[in-house]
C-alpha cells in the first residue's frame, strides 16, 4: 500500500485491508508516521509521534488502525500531556484514561498527540506553546478548536480517526471546518474515568472521523449507551442558529438547506423556523462562560500546584484573563449559572417534545484566517474571550449544557474551497438516531472525494 492509497481510507476500510491481507498493522503505522512527517511541517497539527506505540490489542472492529490522541483528556502514564500550555510543559500523567483502553480494545493504535489551544479554551488552535495549527483545505485558515490538531491530521490523511473532546463545540467546530464527521455524544455515554467529568459535565470525549460508519462503529465500541435508533419518519426543525449578535454566512445557510433537502429525500419532514431554548442567548452564554471559566481556573491552579510553577508569565494573555475571571467567581455565581442552565435544560426538553432533531449550520461562518480570531485578545476580559468562542457556533454550546448529543457533518465547500459544516442535534440518548440521519445525508451528499490542498501522498 502506498501513501496515496492509505490517505484515502477511512478506519473501516483500513481494518478491512488488514483482514484481507492487503496490508499489516505495522505497515499502517509506518504509513501514518510517514504521512505525519510529510504534512505536519505545513499544518503544525501534531505535538509528537511515538516510535514505540503499544501493540495491537485483540481483534476489534478497527484492529491495527492507527489513531492520534488529543493533547488533553486521554492521559497515559509515561506519555506527556501538555494541554497546549507552557505552564503544563513536560506534565506526565500518573493515571491512564479508561477511554484509551477502550480505543485499544476496538483495535486502534494510538501513536502520538495532536495540538490544542491553551487549556482548550478557544475555537481555533493557536498557542504560544505549539504555534498555529493550519487547515489542510486552506493553510491560511484555522481548522478550528479546540480539537483542531486532531481534525487537521484526519483531514490531511495522517490517520483516519483521532480522539477529540467537546465542551462547547470543540469536536463539532473543527469537524465543520475540515470536512469531517464530529459526534458530541450524550453526557455520560463515553467515560472520562478515572477522572471526574471536566467542566462540571459540559465536556465529553469522543473522536473526529472521515465517515459516518467510522463514527457509528466507534460509538458502539466505546460508549456505554444502548439506546437504539428509531426507524420512522422524523420531524426536523431547520434553523439558522444565529442566536447572538452575528448573522449566518449565506454559504453556511445554503449548506444547511442542502442537507435539509437530502433529509426530505430520505422521507423525513423538515420544517423551517426559529429555535426556542427557553432562555435568551445572553443568559445561556453568560451561564456557560461562568461554568467554563470557574472550572478552567481550578484546572490551571491544579496544574500549577502539581508542577510547582507560577502561572504568571507562563499563561497566554487570554488564558490569564480567563483564569482571573474564573478565580473571581463565587459559589453563588456558579449556583446562579446552573439555575439558568436548568431553565435551558427544561426549554430544550420541551423543544424535543415537538421535533425529533434540530438542523442548523454548525458555525455561522467558514473557518477564520490564522490570527483573525485572537486579534485584540490581549484586551479581552475572561468572559469576553469565551464569548468569542460561543458566538462562533451559537447552537453548539446548548448541547453541552443540556447533555444532549449533536453531530457535525460535511455540508460542502464555499466558493474558495473551504469546508462548511451542518449540525444535527437531538434529545438525550438519541446518539444513534443522529448517526442514522448523518448516514442518510452521506448517502445522498457524499463527501469522500473532497480532498484538501495539503494531503499525505502525491496529490497535495
Amino acid at each position: 500500500m502506498n501513501l496515496d492509497e492509505y490517505a484515502d481510507l477511512d478506519a473501516k476500510a483500513a481494518a478491512a485491508a488488514i483482514r484481507a491481507g492487503e496490508t499489516t498493522p505495522a505497515e499502517l503505522v509506518e504509513l501514518a508516521l510517514a504521512a505525519a512527517e510529510q504534512v505536519d511541517p505545513v499544518l503544525g497539527a501534531i505535538v509528537e509521534t511515538w516510535a514505540d506505540p503499544e501493540p495491537v490489542l485483540g481483534d476489534g472492529p478497527f484492529a491495527g488502525v492507527p489513531m492520534l490522541l488529543k493533547d488533553m483528556g486521554a492521559p497515559i502514564p509515561g506519555r506527556r500531556m501538555e494541554i497546549g500550555s507552557r505552564l503544563a510543559a513536560s506534565l506526565m500523567p500518573v493515571q491512564r484514561a479508561a477511554l484509551v483502553d477502550r480505543f485499544r480494545a476496538a483495535g486502534l493504535v494510538p501513536l502520538g498527540r495532536t495540538t490544542v489551544p491553551e487549556f482548550a479554551a478557544a475555537v481555533v488552535t493557536e498557542s504560544t506553546a505549539t504555534g498555529a495549527t493550519r487547515n489542510p483545505f486552506a493553510p491560511d485558515r484555522s481548522p478550528g478548536g479546540s480539537s483542531g490538531g486532531s481534525a487537521a491530521a484526519v483531514a490531511a490523511g495522517v490517520v483516519p480517526i483521532a480522539h477529540a473532546t467537546d465542551a462547547a463545540g470543540s469536536i463539532r467546530v473543527p469537524a465543520a471546518h475540515t470536512g469531517l464527521v464530529g459526534l458530541k455524544p450524550t453526557r455520560g455515554a463515553v467515560s472520562w474515568a478515572p477522572d471526574p467529568d471536566p467542566v462540571e459535565g459540559l465536556a465529553v470525549p469522543f473522536a473526529v472521523t472521515r465517515s459516518v460508519r467510522d463514527a457509528q462503529t466507534l460509538f458502539d465500541a466505546v460508549a456505554d449507551s444502548t439506546a437504539p435508533a428509531v426507524d420512522r419518519r422524523l420531524r426536523i426543525l431547520l434553523t439558522d442558529g444565529a442566536l447572538g449578535s452575528r448573522a449566518v454566512d449565506p454559504a453556511s445557510w445554503r449548506a444547511a438547506e442542502a442537507v435539509a433537502e437530502a433529509l426530505r429525500d430520505a422521507g423525513h419532514e423538515v420544517v423551517t423556523g426559529p429555535v426556542d431554548l427557553g432562555v435568551t442567548w445572553a443568559t445561556h452564554a453568560h451561564a456557560t462562560a461562568v461554568i467554563w471559566a470557574a472550572t478552567t481556573a481550578e484546572w490551571v491552579d491544579a496544574i500549577a500546584a502539581a508542577l510547582q510553577r507560577d502561572p504568571a508569565g507562563l499563561l497566554e494573555p487570554q488564558t490569564a484573563a480567563l483564569h482571573s475571571y474564573g478565580a473571581s467567581l463565587t459559589d453563588a455565581d456558579r449556583a446562579a449559572a446552573w439555575e439558568d442552565a436548568g431553565t435551558l435544560i427544561r426549554g430544550v426538553d420541551a423543544l424535543f417534545g415537538t421535533v425529533d432533531a434540530v438542523l442548523s449550520p454548525t458555525t455561522l461562518a467558514p473557518a477564520p484566517r490564522i490570527g483573525e480570531f485572537g486579534r485584540g485578545a490581549e484586551r479581552d476580559s475572561g468572559e469576553e474571550w469565551l464569548m468569542r468562542s460561543l458566538e462562533a457556533a451559537p447552537l453548539a454550546s446548548p448541547a453541552n449544557v443540556t447533555g444532549t448529543p449533536a453531530i457535525s457533518i460535511p455540508g460542502g465547500l464555499d466558493s474558495s474551497g473551504v469546508p462548511l459544516g451542518v449540525q444535527l442535534w437531538a434529545a438525550r440518548d438519541r446518539d444513534r438516531q443522529l448517526l442514522r440521519l448523518a448516514a442518510e445525508v452521506e448517502e445522498r451528499l457524499p463527501w469522500r472525494d473532497r480532498r484538501p490542498r495539503v494531503r499525505a501522498g502525491a496529490a497535495r
